[in-house]
């Protein structure tokens, strides 16, 4: 919650943001199947109608993130996505995963993960006592 010193300096930055003062988050379970990937994307494409013109982008980071997660834990994990209208952070949670590494590939191919980088504001990982988050930030400049 932001503190401001006067009434008319809250005013005036509430309505230099303007549409950047909402958030909505969105957060679905998923088994650690290959039809997760498919159901990734339609979840993204549902959860981010009031900003279409993300879809393409955080479904194609989200599905990178995704694939990394059936062949390193059996378990469900979360996908998470969030905005604040100017921004979309996608997120995979999940227990017992390693931590995630980019994997280069013989023949010059590029990792998902080298993906997500290419195509995201900022991504990481960070671990907890029952497993593992990888998560990216998308903005207006990683748009397709």
């Amino acid at each position: 919650m932001p503190v401001y010193a006067t009434l008319e300096s809250a005013f005036t930055e509430l309505s230099a943001e303007g549409l950047r003062r909402y958030r909505r988050r969105a957060r679905a379970s998923l088994p650690a199947t290959r039809t997760s990937i498919r159901r990734c994307r339609e979840l993204t494409a549902q959860w981010l109608t009031a900003r279409t013109d993300f879809i393409h982008v955080v479904s194609t980071v989200a599905t990178e993130l995704v694939e990394t997660a059936p062949g390193d834990t059996d378990s469900d994990f979360s996908l998470r996505v969030e905005t604040d209208g100017s921004t979309v952070s996608v997120a995979i949670q999940h227990v017992g995963m390693a931590s995630p590494m980019r994997r280069k590939f013989l023949g010059g191919e590029v990792s998902g993960l080298d993906l997500v980088a290419a195509t995201s504001r900022s991504w990481g990982s960070y671990a907890t006592a029952t497993g593992n988050t990888v998560w990216a930030v998308v903005g207006p400049e990683n748009r397709f």
